[in-house]
């Protein structure tokens, strides 16, 4: 007998996964083509034999003068995990960039665990790193995948474009970024024509990829306590202005011995030197955040008898420890030290700025705004705290 057999046949259909449409933006890759489009395709087509996304499209957004920004569209059903270092524009040229591009490439591989993709030279077009007007140019790389770390950096922008101290001072600025669990590891002084930039290079764990390490350093003139949780620099505030580079750094030995061991933060103290006016001015940069400073007085502004308008700096710290002696008496501070500097020219008379701490307030200390000056100063005797 035979038996009957029913064959059934079940029709699988497949269904491609939807695919997404993503983008990214490469800025300052360089000209290596009059036309933007051909080198935003080379670029394109760089990107995904490395990451293997599928391009889409290019777009060129800016041309610039030695550089295009360029936007890179791509397809897949999650989007990359594009990794990149922080900007990093410490070579003057493209030149010295590219030769150290290789160093470079290989410590972004070693950090973040992963090899780049796309990596070159991008021109810096940010005015504030510019003002001199030279371009600076920035080694830049591309990585697609988690990265183990990441690489961070943070620039500050001094006024004045020479440095008058020596690679003792900034690697006293790594240590005790260190000290305070950052874990900085290169420093670097640029010096320029106009102003100068301090740029700082981190390895951080992913987690703290979007830190902000801006409120980690306060890059000051003044001594005393303005709160800011922002890098700026007041210029109304204390100059620190001395004629000569060794005026300067008598300020600067002084002020370490006065001021370190009260401003509750590792401090670090360096001279600069103003190419166009040609004095030097005083600086410190204090790690993290700071739980105790100095109060401030003009003497000579409040009503006491003092002119505070001195001819030199020699004639205003040998006139110091006098006024120190009369504020003492009259406040009962004891924690008291002065600085003396030209408010802002050479022409003008060298100033004595007075410190003090109040025992009594912990926290920070905010001046009182004198009601007849336009200047912060201190009313005798009164003093805010903005804990």
């Amino acid at each position: 007998m035979m038996k009957a057999i029913c064959l059934g046949f079940v029709l699988v259909t497949s269904f491609a996964p939807a695919q997404n449409l993503y983008q990214f933006s490469i800025d300052g890759y360089p000209k290596t083509s009059p036309d933007c489009k051909v080198t935003a395709q080379e670029v394109a087509q760089q990107f995904a034999k490395g990451s293997g996304v599928t391009i889409t499209g290019v777009k060129c957004r800016k041309i610039n003068l030695h550089s295009y920004d360029l936007q890179i569209f791509y397809s897949g059903q999650t989007e990359s995990k594009v990794v990149s270092n922080d900007k990093w524009a410490i070579y003057p040229n493209l030149k010295s960039c590219e030769e150290s591009l290789a160093k470079e490439k290989e410590f972004f591989e070693t950090t973040t665990g992963l090899a780049s993709v796309l990596s070159y030279c991008a021109e810096d077009t940010d005015p504030a790193n510019n003002a001199d007007g030279s371009v600076r140019f920035d080694p830049t790389l591309y990585a697609v995948g988690e990265p183990r770390s990441v690489i961070r950096s943070l620039a500050l922008n001094i006024f004045e474009g020479g440095y008058l101290g020596t690679q003792k001072e900034l690697q006293e600025i790594l240590e005790k970024t260190k000290s305070k669990n950052l874990n900085m590891v290169q420093i670097v002084l640029q010096e320029k024509k106009v102003n100068a930039t301090l740029w700082m290079r981190f390895v951080l764990p992913p987690n703290q990829a979007e830190k902000d390490l801006g409120r980690e350093f306060h890059l000051k003139t003044h001594v005393e306590s303005i709160f800011s949780a922002t890098t700026s620099i007041d210029l109304d505030a204390d100059p620190m202005i001395g004629l000569t580079p060794e005026q300067c750094e008598h300020q600067k030995n002084y002020a370490e011995k006065t001021f370190n061991s009260k401003l509750g933060a590792p401090t670090v103290w360096f001279c600069m030197w103003d190419k166009i006016l040609y004095h030097s001015r005083l600086y410190h940069l204090r790690i993290d955040k700071s739980d105790s400073s100095f109060a401030r007085i003009f003497p000579g502004k409040d009503g006491q008898p003092f002119a505070n308008e001195y001819v030199s700096h020699e004639a205003c710290e040998q006139d110091q420890s006098n006024v120190i002696g009369y504020y003492q008496e009259k406040l009962g501070y004891k924690e008291m030290e002065g600085l003396c500097s030209w408010k802002l020219h050479q022409n003008d008379p060298v100033q004595l700025f007075l410190y003090y701490i109040d025992p009594d307030l912990k926290r920070y200390f905010s001046p009182i705004k004198s009601s007849t000056h336009s200047e912060w100063g201190v009313e005798l005797g009164k003093v805010n705290s903005t804990g």
